[in-house]
């Protein structure tokens, strides 16, 4: 009994706090992908229209940080901060915060282990399809390029190991204006780990991913044949087999 109420302590907790992560009813799973609508000179209220309400905002260095929750595929919710010009109240630039974003996940594995010591990571318990998770490990790969007038794009791997763990990786890259006065670029990476379990088929289920602070995310995967899936939205191909350690 005692457990168990530490249990649901601990995940009442995390709810609480990953709830204060979404800034907005618009903002739902991979909301990163938002940010490929993103262009610098954008006004604040575009921004804000696009993606909700911040989280939060500060002046550093004379330049306006204002900070987003986005959502982001296999990683959960990321801290994002968009750069403004404090006098005209138009976007400069925007990043992915790995800094803070690792300081979080931190934060709340220990809060988790202080509660109940010895949870070193959650695993992804409840209903799992053995069989099933043999069939559908292995590395994937998947590449989003930016919108008609802009360069670049995002790349994701991940890897879904037989033996229920998995690891993903993301790199963004864009820019736009080449050779003009009005140049800009923008880049992010980060990566990531967890457990994870199936249930369905080859052709269609659902995979949940929880990450290594406890965090569990569903997501729909459908085959789009020859080597070809979508899990949620995002279209990724077969690259071969899970190296796995």
């Amino acid at each position: 009994m005692y457990l168990k109420r530490n249990l649901f302590f601990v995940l009442f907790i995390a709810a609480v706090f990953l709830t204060g992560c979404v800034t907005s009813s618009k903002l739902g799973l991979d909301s990163v992908k938002k940010t490929n609508q993103l262009r610098p000179g954008m006004a604040y209220g575009e921004v804000v229209s696009l993606l909700g309400e911040p989280k939060s905002s500060q002046m550093v260095g004379g330049k306006w940080i204002v900070r987003w929750s986005l959502h982001q595929m296999w990683k959960g919710w990321v801290p994002y901060d968009m750069v403004f010009n404090p006098k005209t109240k138009t976007l400069v630039s925007w990043s992915a915060n790995e800094t803070a974003y690792e300081k979080r996940q931190k934060a709340m594995q220990k809060f988790a282990q202080t509660i109940m010591p010895g949870s070193g990571g959650a695993a992804a318990t409840g209903p799992n399809d053995p069989q099933l998770m043999q069939q559908m490990a292995g590395k994937y790969y998947s590449f989003s390029s930016a919108g008609v007038g802009y360069s670049g794009g995002t790349e994701r791997k991940v890897t879904l190991c037989p033996n229920g763990k998995y690891y993903d990786s993301s790199e963004s890259s864009y820019s736009g204006g080449a050779g003009t006065s009005n140049a800009w670029g923008s880049a992010g990476q980060g990566s990531g780990g967890g457990t994870w379990r199936i249930q369905g088929t080859t052709q269609a289920g659902t995979i949940t991913m929880v990450s290594a602070n406890g965090e569990a995310t569903n997501y729909k995967y459908r085959s789009c044949g020859n080597g070809c899936v979508y899990f949620g939205s995002i279209k990724f191909g077969y690259a071969g087999a899970a190296n796995c350690q």
